[in-house]
């Protein structure tokens, strides 16, 4: 292999994760900055470097709540938009998510249930609890339809939105009858960083270490899927246990970030696109590590955005995605099509 031929294959992954490093870099610096508190630019750095010298007051808000939020969203960004990558891998479909196996109505319907039926206040940890098993058991039956094809694209496809159908069909009951509830329901399902935590933090930070590894290790098989199931198998590769580990793969990460922060859209379709479009290349080796970073950034961003347009408050994540996602959705078919 010839050093011009690596150089070429790698000058553009090296670019594109100094620069993408550098924008989560300038982002999470934001992201602690921003707040309903006001803490200025100096003293949020001050607090990251020297806590010591700083009030008790803008420690406590820089450390345990605006450092766990920012990593939270660096590592939901990069479980969502893997998820995403493998989604459309496996499906060879560029509009496939991490939510096509039904996981978000899944987690949705675990929610709606607890919610409803309980007489109390919910914890919060139940309610994780609960979105966890809902997207889990989503996952499991969309598996069970798409076995019947072999695990076939179209199968799982079909098999993720009769399964997303039903769940929220059930989710949209439980939703009517819970009356007031409903509101917890609904600010729910739009995704908030806002429960972010030390705990969730470490859990989320976890899963991404273990799972984007995994997934470069396999960048051959995935390589190999990009060829149909045919070619793959001619070079050694099984469709089928490189599905069902892709899909293992993304139902993890899916249900953790759906289980913790709620249902968070978009990032899991856009960033694989664009990682792509910086790339100019569908190798798995380095579209991987570029799409995990460009996930972070979209969140980290969308998160700061939410934070300034709802102050005192804060705005959900959902329609703040959807606003950014959008135009980034017209802009990659235009290139699409201006590119034949």
């Amino acid at each position: 292999m010839s050093s011009n031929y690596i150089q070429r294959r790698y000058s553009r992954l090296i670019f594109s994760v100094i620069v993408l490093i550098m924008l989560v870099g300038v982002l999470s610096i934001l992201s602690i900055s921003v707040g309903s508190a006001f803490i200025n630019l100096p003293e949020s750095l001050k607090a990251l470097v020297d806590s010591d010298n700083v009030d008790v007051y803008t420690r406590i808000i820089i450390w345990e709540i605006r450092v766990p939020r920012t990593l939270s969203a660096i590592f939901i960004g990069m479980l969502m938009a893997l998820a995403g990558l493998f989604m459309q891998t496996v499906t060879l479909n560029p509009l496939a998510d991490p939510y096509l196996t039904g996981m978000a109505s899944g987690a949705l319907l675990g929610v709606s249930i607890t919610i409803v039926l309980s007489p109390l206040i919910v914890s919060p940890y139940v309610i994780v609890i609960s979105a966890f098993f809902g997207a889990l058991c989503a996952m499991i039956l969309t598996l069970l339809i798409a076995s019947k094809f072999r695990l076939d694209p179209i199968g799982l496809i079909l098999g993720g939105v009769a399964v997303s159908m039903i769940f929220y069909s059930f989710s949209a009951i439980l939703q009517f009858i819970g009356g007031e509830k409903m509101v917890m329901i609904i600010i729910w399902s739009l995704g908030s960083l806002s429960t972010a935590s030390w705990s969730r933090t470490w859990f989320t930070g976890i899963t991404a270490i273990i799972l984007i590894p995994l997934s470069i290790i396999m960048y051959k098989s995935l390589n190999a899927l990009l060829l149909g199931d045919e070619n793959a198998q001619s070079i050694g590769v099984s469709p089928k246990l490189t599905r069902s580990f892709s899909l293992l793969i993304s139902s993890i990460a899916t249900a953790i970030s759906v289980s913790m922060f709620g249902v968070i859209g978009f990032v899991g379709l856009v960033a694989p696109h664009l990682a792509r479009l910086a790339l100019r290349r569908g190798d798995h080796l380095i579209v991987i590590p570029v799409t995990c970073l460009v996930g972070s950034a979209i969140m980290l961003l969308s998160d700061v955005i939410a934070r300034i347009i709802g102050s005192p408050g804060e705005f959900p994540l959902t329609p703040i995605m959807s606003l950014i996602g959008a135009p980034l959705l017209i802009y990659l078919m235009s290139r699409r099509f201006k590119n034949g």
